[in-house]
């Protein structure tokens, strides 16, 4: 829950705890995030959701891969 549309969202904190990114959740992207997430080398955030969102076609899909991209390397 919470988020502005109260489908979650994920948070990027820096090592100081400032927020650099936020990702809401709307229903279309992806609804209610569970679990952590894992950072690739390259710093992009790849987690999952457990309802909503859309497939590579567009279609409704139950449940969703998630990517937070362009953060600042540690």
């Amino acid at each position: 829950m919470g988020g502005s549309s109260n489908f979650g969202q994920v948070l990027a904190i820096s090592e100081t705890g400032n927020i650099v990114h936020e990702l809401p959740f709307n229903g279309t992207n992806g609804a209610y995030p569970v679990a952590g997430v894992i950072q690739a080398k390259n710093g992009t955030l790849y987690g999952t959701s457990t309802d909503r969102g859309t497939d590579a076609q567009g279609k409704v899909a139950f449940g969703t891969i998630f990517t937070i991209t362009g953060l600042p390397m540690p």
